[in-house]
């Protein structure tokens, strides 16, 4: 084994000091590495990591990697930290396996490679993944292909001993070679994951994504002339078109409307998501006016066009279209008290005077939120409206932690606004302001009828029943 040194500084005096043969590191350049050989070379080499997964016990795993950048003397110091500087990040992600590895390889290979390309796709043009899609996918195959997680529940589901069909299974899907891999090995994995069967369909329509795109390449690691992941029937999963009561909602409202200037983003926010019915991504860009530059209008999710007439302009909605919508009469009124409340001195919104946003980050005002911006506070609003409850985790003197769990959460606001326009406008109507692509859409996944609207006093009598004429008679 080469001997591991540590110098303290990375300069020519501490290059001409070396003698001894090793691999010597430097506290100034922790990604660079020097090599002596016993005829004393010397050459520069990039010193990096590479994640291998999780142990039993939890612990991230990894292996260390060397590149070779030049002999010594062939550039300058300067150049050679500049060089490792611009590419140490592409390095990381470049797979360390190549074909007959394991399944793991494979989805990191796609995560690194595959989502910064175009989508897999049979039809259509060729379109980029949203970042959200990347996101999901890449904790979905990190965590439940690759198994870098903490999680003790979900590594014992992924790596214990599991009963499938009646007998013992002990396969680690990550860790099987792709040599080896069937289809049948597809269907046991997906089986370990039905206690959460939303997640366990995903997981392998995600890991079907990598085989396709696999396929697709001039050298696949994956040699076989078929995707293992089709074919296999997903688990029934339960829609959840849950739509808050309408006395909670009126209460909600009315919160809102009168105590604005307690928390007069949240508040706003929430009063959004409820009187536009847009996606939660989409309000969080959401700016006060177009802004004049390409630039800062690629920042945005959108715009208000009229605060007047609660028109909104929606950039680049799920569909990959833009979209014009408009606010109800009260999210409109919600609207302009915040603009008042962010233009008036002294108040708990002048501070974001200055941004462009709607909803603006307090750390900084100069990006909009995001999905965590405003949990905590939407975790102790939604207890007191009724729609979450708590429990006491401990309590110290005046201070007490509680620990919350959400009978609604904002999703839920966008089907309340989609039931509540069905039932007023109709089905038909509410899918069409929601942009689906059909009616089905819209009532398997947010519409709920309204139970009442059938109810009739008397379905059956003598005036709706037809007359047969006798058999044998000429009337």
């Amino acid at each position: 084994m080469t001997p591991r040194k540590r110098k303290n500084k990375l300069n020519q005096k501490t290059l001409e000091s070396l003698r001894e043969p090793g691999m010597y590191f430097f506290n100034d350049a922790p990604a660079i590495a020097v090599k002596v050989t016993k005829n004393q070379r010397k050459s520069f080499y990039a010193s990096y990591s590479i994640s291998k997964g999780v142990d039993s016990e939890g612990r991230i795993k990894s292996t260390g990697r060397y590149k070779f950048i030049c002999r010594l003397g062939e550039k300058p110091i300067s150049v050679v930290r500049e060089i490792v500087i611009n590419n140490i990040k592409k390095w990381k992600a470049e797979t360390t396996t190549g074909k007959g590895d394991d399944v793991a390889a494979l989805s990191k290979d796609f995560r690194l490679n595959g989502l910064t390309g175009y989508r897999v796709r049979k039809k259509g043009s060729k379109l980029k993944y949203k970042d959200s899609t990347k996101k999901s996918m890449t904790t979905l195959l990190q965590t439940y292909v690759e198994g870098l997680t903490k999680d003790p529940t979900i590594l014992e589901r992924l790596t214990g001993k599991a009963k499938i069909n009646g007998s013992w299974n002990t396969d680690i899907l990550g860790k099987i070679k792709l040599e080896n891999l069937t289809k049948q090995h597809i269907k046991d994995f997906h089986e370990r994951l039905a206690v959460t069967p939303y997640i366990a369909n995903r997981v392998v329509a995600a890991l079907s994504t990598c085989f396709t795109w696999d396929a697709n390449r001039s050298n696949p690691m994956y040699e076989k002339d078929h995707n293992p992941c089709l074919g296999i029937a997903k688990f029934e999963e339960k829609k959840d078109k849950k739509n808050i009561p309408l006395d909670k909602v009126l209460k909600i409202v009315s919160y809102i409307e009168n105590n604005l200037w307690r928390e007069p983003h949240p508040l706003a926010f929430h009063s959004t998501s409820l009187e536009l019915g847009e996606r939660q991504s989409d309000g969080h860009g959401l700016a006060w006016r177009k802004p004049d530059s390409v630039t800062e209008q690629l920042k945005c999710t959108g715009w208000i066009v009229s605060l007047d007439t609660g028109e909104v302009f929606l950039r680049d909605s799920k569909d990959r279209n833009e979209a014009t919508v408009y606010l109800t009469e009260q999210g409109i009124k919600i609207l302009n008290k915040l603009w008042e409340l962010v233009s008036s001195e002294n108040t708990n919104a002048s501070w974001a005077v200055g941004s462009m946003y709607v909803f603006p980050r307090r750390s900084n005002p100069n990006k909009h939120i995001n999905f965590s911006s405003y949990r905590k506070f939407l975790e102790k609003f939604h207890f007191k409206m009724g729609l979450a409850e708590r429990t006491l985790i401990r309590a110290t003197g005046t201070r007490k932690l509680y620990k919350y769990k959400n009978h609604f959460n904002l999703k839920h606001l966008r089907k309340t606004f989609v039931t509540t326009f069905g039932n007023t406008y109709g089905v038909q109507a509410a899918s069409e302001r929601m942009r689906h692509s059909s009616v089905k859409v819209t009532k398997d996944h947010y519409w709920s009828a309204d139970a009442k609207k059938y109810k009739v006093k008397s379905l059956y009598s003598a005036d709706n029943v037809v007359q047969l004429k006798k058999v044998g008679t000429n009337d």
